[in-house]
């Protein structure tokens, strides 16, 4: 099987946001409970999701999409003041700068905001095929929709796709939607070079 583009994961996987999430989980934790919901944001996305719904059965649907946007503006305003001061995480750029010469895609499935993600690159100057942030999904990994809409963007069948993420909701996202070849990484890409020997 010829191996036509790699998935990864961005936060903790390719690069480290410098993002301070105990602080953003305490102001969501306050901005939520003005409206009457309750929840220290220990697993942020899941977390928001049940947020988001609350709103939808609580308010009429232009307050509870006016509470949703001032939510989302608040989680990226924290991430991309996480971009400047957030690091390569050890042997994604060695890797990365060696799959386009092999024409091997590269696809970024992210729970983060497309914006930071592109912030992210740009910082770093990789190149990226396509890019899935939270924006362009309705559920957060481990559900495999934005993985699925990668494959779509890259063109690609996922029998011909790798995938790399840092925690076990990054491989679930991956191997529902026909993944087989995962990897489970680290702080440490290095792992991934037997895609490139």
């Amino acid at each position: 099987m010829r191996l036509l583009a790699l998935i990864a994961d961005l936060d903790g996987t390719l690069f480290t946001l410098g993002t301070d999430w105990t602080l953003l989980k305490k102001k969501l934790s306050l901005f939520s409970k003005k409206y009457g919901f309750h929840s220290a944001f220990t697993h942020l996305d899941p977390e928001v999701e049940k947020f988001i719904a609350f709103l939808h059965g609580s308010f009429d649907q232009k307050k509870a999409s006016s509470i949703k946007s001032a939510l989302y503006k608040m989680i990226l305003k924290e991430e991309l003041e996480g971009v400047p001061s957030g690091k390569e995480v050890k042997g994604a750029t060695e890797l990365l700068d060696k799959l386009h010469p092999r024409n091997i895609k590269l696809g970024v499935v992210s729970g983060n905001s497309r914006k930071t993600v592109a912030g992210v690159i740009k910082k770093m100057d990789w190149k990226v095929d396509a890019i899935i942030g939270r924006e362009d999904t309705s559920k957060a990994k481990p559900d495999s929709q934005g993985v699925i809409k990668c494959l779509a963007k890259l063109k690609v069948a996922p029998d011909k796709c790798w995938a790399v993420g840092n925690r076990q909701k990054d491989i679930d996202a991956y191997m529902g939607a026909g993944i087989s070849k995962t990897f489970l990484l680290g702080k440490d890409i290095t792992k991934l070079s037997q895609i490139y020997e």
